[in-house]
């Protein structure tokens, strides 16, 4: 019919519209990890993660299907931090260790609501070619497969570990409280036990070490 309107197409429900800000994976992670570190896991929802990204639910969906895939995403954000590329430097022990504190580096400002990473299947891309290196790399260096698999999440563990060890004492226990009801020796083995981000980091990059080194015997 010559002249008459053209009816475009029903979107979607919650289909960005032309002209709005671009919604992407990096956008969305990063939204997520800013609701965990002001809101906490508990706090983790479609409609807060919309809501710091300045859209509303329906759109969010549009993108992703859950949590499960906003928290992907974040992962990704956090990859992107960790320079895979240390793991082809040689001596390969060395280079694990190297790894491995960037890779503490990358998760540790998340503290204990990095505990969401181990709620969801790990789909995110950047992570799992990340793994596959490492254990590539580990089998060039005269690893078994099984071993380089165990050595992969053996410094999952004890990166997480220590992330998490570090981060329950500081928020677990108030100073002021403390001083305020007279527990000496409860400050000073506290005091004792704080470490600052050098000494962390050399307490992971030694274990990172030994893990590689043993595998290599």
């Amino acid at each position: 019919m010559n002249g008459a309107k053209v009816a475009s197409e029903p979107r979607p429900a919650g289909r960005p519209k032309r002209g709005s800000a671009v919604i992407d994976a990096t956008r969305i992670g990063s939204a997520t990890m800013e609701v965990l570190s002001t809101q906490g896991v508990n706090g983790l929802t479609i409609s807060n993660i919309a809501k710091a990204l300045d859209v509303r639910s329906q759109t969010l969906y549009y993108h992703v299907a859950s949590v499960s895939d906003a928290v992907n995403m974040a992962r990704g954000v956090v990859m992107d931090r960790i320079d895979v590329g240390l793991l082809e430097q040689d001596p390969w022990d060395e280079a694990v260790a190297e790894f491995a504190v960037a890779y503490y580096r990358a998760f540790q400002p998340l503290g204990q609501e990095n505990s969401v990473f181990f709620m969801f299947v790990i789909t995110n891309g950047q992570a799992l070619r990340a793994y596959e290196r490492f254990i590539k790399r580990a089998i060039e260096a005269g690893v078994g497969g099984q071993q380089a698999l165990q050595l992969l999440l053996d410094l999952e563990h004890m990166t997480f570990s220590t992330i998490f060890e570090h981060s329950t004492w500081s928020s677990l226990f108030s100073p002021e409280a403390i001083a305020r009801e007279g527990c000496e020796h409860l400050e000073s083995l506290l005091k004792t036990r704080e470490q600052g981000p050098e000494a962390i980091e050399r307490k992971v990059y030694d274990g990172a070490l030994r893990l590689a080194r043993a595998v290599l015997v």
